[in-house]
């Protein structure tokens, strides 16, 4: 972004590019969030294979019912402490009533429990095959989701990353800046979601290193090797504040007149070949003539 533009267009960028940045990671989510159903394994072709059907409705029946008559016991119970306490404890017709019902309840259960208990006893070998079974193919799907997905976003996230570093002085700085971020977003999350907590922490310790490493050495060439903007820029300042570029030391001079830095042997100022007047030797422009 250039340093002239207007500071209310600035702003406006600034509020595009997060906009973008959140459009781009919805867009990324929807991807994402589609590819978890690519291959699913068949819950229930997976149960029919390994259960007998009949014994697991039967067992579900059951242990409906249970839930049923649990609850009715509990209404029943309720009924009946009311009217112990609105009678007194008298024997009434309807604490006689309701007594009975909950003996009757309470055999009900017990029937329940053993009907339940003999199909348990049956059904448990076939649901331990069928669990085991079914996390097998759960856990090769969750890989595989997994691979599908980094496979989407690493690809993003590098293609980003080199638009980014790449074209860091294009105008389209922002855009990129936001696919970045959001892919890198991504990238994480996914990485959370897919990989245990024990991987996850040394993965995500690996990616930060990777990028500390990466601005730091992006920052050791920058500084050693400066683009030609950068050089431009030092030498600015440097002038502006009579200092030489190259080892900072006080220029001090008379303003028409050829002068090499008396500490490092750096021409700082020289004779234009087209005006003959005396230039800044390291600005690509003559201050009199505007030759380059």
């Amino acid at each position: 972004m250039l340093k002239a533009t207007p500071r209310s267009s600035t702003w406006v960028i600034h509020i595009l590019s997060v906009v973008l940045f959140f459009l781009i990671s919805w867009l990324f989510s929807f991807v994402i969030d589609d590819l978890n159903d690519i291959d699913a394994p068949d819950h229930q072709q997976v149960l029919e294979q390994y259960v007998d059907i009949d014994l697991y409705n039967r067992r579900s029946k059951a242990k409906s019912d249970l839930k049923v008559i649990n609850a009715a016991i509990k209404t029943t119970s309720g009924s009946l402490d009311n009217i112990k306490s609105a009678s007194g404890g008298n024997n009434a017709p309807n604490l006689v009533r309701f007594s009975n019902e909950l003996i009757k309840q309470e055999l009900e259960k017990t029937e329940l429990l053993a009907e339940l208990k003999l199909i348990e006893r049956e059904f448990a070998p076939q649901d331990k095959k069928y669990r085991a079974e079914w996390q097998a193919l759960w856990d090769a799907h969750r890989f595989w989701i997994a691979v599908y997905k980094l496979a989407f976003i690493i690809p993003m996230f590098i293609l980003a990353s080199w638009l980014r570093s790449r074209r860091r002085d294009s105008a389209m700085k922002p855009i990129f800046t936001a696919l970045l971020i959001a892919a890198f977003w991504h990238l994480g999350v996914i990485a959370n979601d897919h990989f245990p907590e024990v991987v996850f922490k040394y993965i995500a310790i690996a990616v930060g290193i990777t990028i500390v490493l990466a601005a730091l050495v992006h920052l050791l060439r920058r500084a050693s090797q400066p683009r030609d903007l950068d050089l431009l820029k030092l030498r600015r300042e440097a002038y502006a504040n009579h200092i030489c570029s190259c080892c900072a030391f006080p220029i001090r001079r008379h303003e028409d007149s050829n002068y090499i830095c008396p500490s490092c042997g750096t021409q700082l100022f020289g004779s234009c070949n087209s005006c003959q007047t005396t230039r800044h030797s390291l600005l690509p422009y003559c201050g009199n003539c505007g030759t380059e």
